[in-house]
């Protein structure tokens, strides 16, 4: 429940019914209510619903030009970490760590609250906002070296006494 794929799914059903073509994929494990799978299944979303591994990744990432992290509660988010590392913007719920992962019209699109109304309207700007997909995806792109293990070592070791 955490996750709020309820809440993206509506989200969605949202959008579509706005016009907006979208098509959304769903990939992870976890058990997704009945409701909310023949929801996804009416919306003609891709789900991949187990262990998605390593070397799976990048393929279904290539299927999308965007990722929705829409948690109700998260202290972080690894699905953003690999979203950034593909230089894709992601549009996310304003919940725990997530708000320092992705920062706005940098990284992503945060959501003015938890709601699906909130969470399709930054999903929406993605697609509405003339420039702002491309200018994130290049700020991603060129910002990617502050984010490499190397960079991350010196950080700590920065902090070291």
């Amino acid at each position: 429940a955490y996750k709020g794929l309820d809440v993206l799914v509506e989200a969605v059903s949202l959008l579509k019914r706005e016009g907006v073509a979208i098509t959304l994929g769903v990939a992870g494990s976890g058990e997704i209510a009945a409701e909310t799978r023949a929801t996804l299944d009416r919306l003609g979303a891709e789900v991949i619903n187990r262990w998605i591994g390593d070397s799976e990744i990048s393929a279904i990432l290539a299927r999308y030009d965007a990722v929705v992290c829409p948690h109700t509660e998260a202290s972080q988010s690894g699905v953003a970490a690999v979203a950034f590392g593909h230089a894709m913007p992601v549009a996310a719920m304003p919940s725990g760590g997530i708000v320092e992962q992705v920062r706005e019209c940098e990284t992503g699109v945060l959501a003015s609250e938890i709601s699906a109304r909130a969470l399709a309207d930054a999903i929406g700007r993605l697609a509405r906002e003339p420039g702002l997909y491309d200018t994130i995806s290049r700020h991603i792109a060129e910002a990617a070296a502050g984010r490499s293990m190397p960079a991350f070592l010196r950080a700590i070791a920065a902090l070291s006494p």
